[in-house]
Order: C-alpha cells, then structure tokens, then sequence
C-alpha cells in the first residue's frame, strides 16, 4: 500500500503586559497510507510521539468516562463511531464555512463559544498563512499539510494535541506560567495553558482548506499565557464550578 509523509505543525501565542507577543512553533511528521482517508486518517504513525498511553484497563464500560456513550472491550475504550455530520449551521450567522458539529467540538474543551471570534480566527486563517494575527486576543493554529481535511477530525485533532501537551510534559506544582516554562524545550506547553486559561472564557475557531494543507485558528478572550500569572486555581476538581456549569469527571474541569 502506498504510504506518503503528513506533516503536522501548530503554534502558540504569549501576551506580554505591554501588549507584544512572541509564538512558539512545534512539528510533528505522520506517515499515512494513502488509500485511508477515513476517521482512522487521524490515527497513522506519527513521529516523536508514543504510540499508547499506559493507564489502568477498562474492566466495564462504566470505566469509559473520556467520550460519552464508549464501551469497554478487551480492556480497551471503543469511542462510538461518529455520526455523519448534517451540516446545520444554527449556532452562528454568517457563512464561514463551520457547521454546529464542528463548533460543538471546539466548544468540549471550552466554556462558551463566540461568534465574534469565530468570524475573526476564520478571517485569519483565510490568508492560509502560518502565522499569529494581531489582537487582544489568545490563539492556537494547528495545521494538517494535506488538503481537503474533514473539519470534525482536524478539530478532534488540534484540541486533543493542545491538550495532551499537559500529560506530556507538565507545567509544575504550583501551575504558573513563567517565561522559563513558557519557552522550554522540548515541552511545548502553550497550547495547553492557552486552552485551560483560567480568565479564558469564551473560544471561536475557523479552519481553511488550503492549497497543500488545512488550517485550525482558534482565538480567545480573555488572552491567556502571560507570565507570572497562574494558569489556574489548584483544588478539588470541579469544586468550584458556576452555575449552570458541570463538572466533567474523567478530566476534573467544569464545562457547559
């Protein structure tokens, strides 16, 4: 079967007090057979990145707490499989190119989604260039080098890369960002801070399709990453979270 080289790359922004920035870029390489363009095309063989996690097995499926409605066979979590997308566009006006799905996958990892930002990060990606905007906003961009990307695996992909970079390498006891922590290498942990960011609460994400890739530009306000700042409050998981919030217990983070 005939294989070819998926390069992946993404960066993220750091505010300063006196309103500069400064980006961190990571890039990652996938091998992937090209006769499998399907929701396994996420999966592949990607370089510089582990295989599996280590982690205690499912016994029932009431272990599967990660994406709603697994099931739990030989150990292992079964994620459903995702329905096709309708394509329904209710949540924003405009036409930018986002259906509600893709929105609502951005939005699992988020406490509210801005139309607003939606319009902008959709803006910006539409110069198809890897690169930060200006603003007074927080933002992520992740790029997938081949064209013609479903939307829904693009956004699994970037949220899910964002926020393994926490298990991946950490950010310390006392969760605040300093510029040491920031700018470490290897260790890439911007995406992350930006996605979790205390004062973050509201998020909107455009994705293009390309000529040689698909780009992922979420933005978000409050900006997060400024150094010296805590990244958030440590304590019980969820034990402070505002109505009409929940909490989600697998990662012990409220959400909507």
């Amino acid at each position: 079967m005939e294989k070819r080289i998926l390069m992946l790359k993404q960066t993220s922004r750091k505010h300063s007090k006196n309103g500069g920035t400064k980006q961190r870029t990571h890039i990652f390489t996938r091998i992937t057979n090209t006769k499998r363009q399907s929701m396994n095309f996420q999966i592949g063989y990607m370089g510089d990145s582990i295989m599996w996690r280590d982690g205690k097995y499912c016994r029932t499926s009431n272990d599967c707490t990660i994406f709603p409605n697994s099931k739990c066979e030989d150990g292992l979590c079964i994620k459903p499989k995702q329905q096709p997308d309708s394509n329904k566009s209710e949540m924003c006006e405009g036409s930018s190119g986002m259906t509600d799905a893709v929105r609502k996958t951005f939005l699992d990892t988020h406490n509210f989604y801005s139309c607003e930002l939606e319009q902008s990060s959709t803006y910006h990606a539409g110069f198809c260039q890897f690169s930060h905007s200006s603003g007074d906003y927080g933002e992520n961009i992740y790029t997938v080098y081949t064209p013609r990307f479903e939307k829904r695996v693009i956004a699994e992909m970037a949220t899910e890369s964002w926020f393994e970079e926490l298990e991946d390498f950490g950010v310390g006891k006392n969760v605040i960002l300093t510029q040491q922590l920031f700018n470490r290498y290897p260790g890439q942990i911007g995406h992350y801070t930006q996605l979790v960011w205390q004062e973050t609460k509201y998020v909107g994400c455009g994705i293009k399709e390309c000529y040689d890739k698909t780009l992922v530009v979420c933005q978000y306000k409050k900006a997060g990453n400024r150094f010296n700042n805590k990244i958030y409050d440590v304590g019980p998981p969820c034990s402070k979270c505002p109505s009409p919030q929940r909490c989600n217990k697998a990662e012990g983070l409220c959400f909507v």
